[in-house]
């Protein structure tokens, strides 16, 4: 059984400390974080910031930030896994030492999907970001109609189609450029000449992640060309197009209609939004 007790927060580790002393002004976010756990999670429920998985050691508390500190730079998990393995500052803001432990990125995944199944891990997740928020004087974009997490998953989830759709463009046009200028619709040339930055932007800006829907029809359209093709449907690209298509994209019952999956961790089955059709 959890208690409620109030957890005692590690001080900030001496390496990481001498590494950032030189580097880093006071007012710097992280540094500034990392020097108010105390204040920050100050009363909140013990129990719901200890161990969330039962794959690591590390407290719920690291991963909250850690997931704050992803929204704030809209970074993918692998990225955010990448920024607390190397960046000093983010270390810091964690309080966890250069030599360990890291953070791998499917344990960000699974986090954030123990915040959609647990109410009380939601609720204090909730307070966190509340409190960082108001501390550093930031915001996470109230008129947004997406949480913290769901952001995230979006912000992944977006990732990970156009780099798939991407990637299998290129390798056709390298392999079949013949069949590429035959099967490419005229609006591909602008399409998927813009900047994916750009577009990750405007979806998670505008919250409009039917925008994606364009990609997941494009994507469609490839899947079923390649079924005759079996040189073609055999590459690495496509089959990582296909599994990618699989885990954000279903049919419509009536089995027309391409549908978006809701958003939450794409292992997660508990359903946070409502399915988008697009005609």
């Amino acid at each position: 059984m959890r208690s409620n007790h109030s957890p005692q927060y590690p001080s900030i580790p001496q390496d990481t400390a001498r590494t950032v002393v030189d580097s880093f002004d006071k007012e710097n976010y992280y540094i500034k974080i990392g020097s108010s756990f105390e204040t920050i999670l100050q009363d909140l429920n013990g129990s719901a910031l200890e161990r969330p998985l039962r794959q690591t050691s590390i407290p719920a508390y690291v991963f909250a930030f850690t997931t704050i500190f992803q929204y704030q730079e809209r970074l993918t998990d692998e990225e955010m896994a990448e920024a607390v393995r190397i960046r000093p500052e983010v270390r810091y803001g964690l309080r966890l030492s250069m030599r360990h432990p890291n953070i791998s990125a499917a344990n960000l995944c699974r986090y954030r999907q123990e915040l959609f199944e647990n109410p009380q891990a939601c609720e204090a997740f909730k307070k966190i970001v509340e409190r960082i928020m108001d501390f550093t004087e930031q915001s996470t974009n109230g008129s947004s109609k997406y949480s913290v997490p769901e952001t995230i998953c979006l912000h992944n989830r977006t990732n990970k189609i156009v780099t798939s759709m991407l990637e299998t463009l290129g390798t056709l046009a390298a392999t079949h450029p013949n069949w590429m200028r035959e099967i490419a619709p005229v609006y591909w040339y602008e399409r998927y000449n813009r900047s994916f930055s750009k577009f990750v932007k405007d979806v998670l800006e505008k919250g409009r992640p039917e925008m994606i829907m364009e990609i997941g029809n494009d994507m469609k359209y490839v899947l079923g060309l390649t079924k005759q093709e079996q040189r073609i449907a055999s590459l690495a690209e496509i089959n990582n197009l296909k599994q990618v298509f699989q885990e954000n994209f279903e049919f419509s019952q009536a089995g027309k209609q391409l549908v978006w999956k809701p958003i939450a961790c794409v292992s997660c089955s508990r359903n946070t939004l409502k399915k988008m059709e697009v005609k």
